[in-house]
């Protein structure tokens, strides 16, 4: 289902933005009125932009842009674990890993830094006209629409909103809608009450609230919308938290990755899953392409294990892209550890290959000898030191979208 930030609790609908210019006759039938909204357990916010974000417009289409919420997201750089974090709901790290090295706390304004998850996309913008009838509890969001006419597309907008105030009825922006209806009908999983005389009536009733840019988040990624209202504060993402959870108890070592290889490779599911587990405890941030490494060619036995779907697990493997697909999806840079460490894994592995060529050799030509001799020599791409980027803080926004704070 759709809903409005701040209006959760309201009944949500989608508009024809055609509404605002189609002419309506007196007891007629308006042919373009509300959209298809299908109950599903994806959930969209759709999310009013406050004035102080900076929209960059896209040139092209002068209705559609995108923000930069990068420079709002890593301003702390010197934090310490004496520093109690708040780890934003829609954060998977596990909580339990967080704990062993910082103190949490349970609301924002308690935290000295506030961790969000990192962000996988661009945010991009749509101007929007937002209508309420408060005495309805009903939110209308007037949409996009698009029409193939006379061999071209034909976009119809919200933009006629622009010229009215806050608070003028649908009816004030146009007119002609005043007396007619829409034709009554059901959908398979669309909501009861979407395409009747009453809920047209109620759109009929209500005032615009706001008109400009606005971003559509899914179930995860609430926490756009707290950054935005600045309801968070001196914010880093989670993979930085993650980056500062590594020590001597987690160090990956040659040791370490040989038992860790003989676990997962057990006929045994529950030494499997402690293997797996042991794993996710390791401090796989800094030695990402060594756990990838372990991972991606030790699969047959974990991947359909139980343990995978635990919480610290299943990060992991999200965290390292294999959730979904367990190829060797190494970084294109690495850390001095994890170079030097792969490199002596690899030695091992290749060393093992070469053993084993030897042993078909001698095994199919006894009446032969094989004289192998080789030399490689590799250097790493080390990681860049990240960039600090500037806080950008302000006052938290009224219940309502106004003139002042949107």
């Amino acid at each position: 289902m759709i809903k409005v930030y701040k209006f959760e609790l309201f009944d949500t609908y989608k508009v024809d933005a055609r509404v605002l210019t189609e002419v309506g006759i007196p007891n007629r039938q308006v042919k373009h009125s509300f959209q298809y909204i299908y109950i599903d357990r994806y959930n969209t916010l759709v999310v009013p932009v406050p004035k102080k974000i900076e929209v960059i417009a896209d040139i092209k289409s002068p209705h559609t842009g995108k923000i930069d919420i990068r420079s709002l997201v890593n301003t702390v750089t010197d934090f310490t674990f004496e520093d109690k974090v708040y780890l934003h709901p829609d954060c998977t790290i596990p909580r339990a890993k967080v704990t062993q090295k910082y103190t949490r706390v349970l609301k924002a304004d308690k935290a000295d830094i506030c961790i969000v998850p990192k962000l996988e996309r661009e945010c991009n913008t749509e101007n929007l006209a937002i209508f309420l009838n408060k005495e309805k509890n009903k939110i209308y969001v007037l949409e996009t629409a698009l029409e193939w006419s006379k061999n071209k597309y034909i976009y119809y907008t919200s933009e006629k909103c622009a010229d009215f105030t806050l608070g003028s009825c649908i009816l004030d922006i146009n007119p002609s809608l005043r007396d007619t209806f829409i034709v009554e009908r059901t959908y398979y999983r669309a909501p009861q009450d979407t395409f009747t005389m009453s809920n047209w009536k109620d759109f009929l009733a209500s005032s615009l609230i706001y008109y400009g840019p606005v971003i559509s988040l899914n179930t995860k990624e609430y926490w756009i919308a707290d950054v935005l209202y600045n309801k968070l504060h001196d914010i880093i993402t989670e993979d930085k938290l993650l980056a500062t959870l590594g020590d001597s108890t987690n160090e990956f070592t040659k040791e370490a990755y040989d038992n860790l290889r003989e676990m997962l490779n057990s006929s045994d599911s529950t030494v499997v899953g402690l293997g797996l587990k042991a794993v996710a405890e390791m401090d796989y941030e800094k030695y990402r392409n060594t756990t990838v490494h372990l991972l991606a060619n030790n699969q047959s036995h974990w991947c359909r294990n139980d343990m995978r779907s635990s919480a610290s697990v299943k990060y992991m493997l999200n965290y390292l892209n294999l959730w979904r697909c367990t190829k060797e999806n190494y970084t294109s840079t690495t850390t001095q550890e994890d170079f030097a460490l792969m490199k002596e894994v690899v030695k091992s592995d290749f060393q093992e290959r070469v053993e084993y060529i030897q042993k078909q050799f001698d095994k199919k030509f006894p009446f032969a000898k094989l004289d192998l001799t080789y030399q490689f020599e590799v250097s790493p791409k080390l990681k860049e030191e990240s960039s600090t980027l500037e806080t950008n803080e302000g006052d938290s926004e009224d219940y309502l979208y106004n003139e002042d704070n949107v």
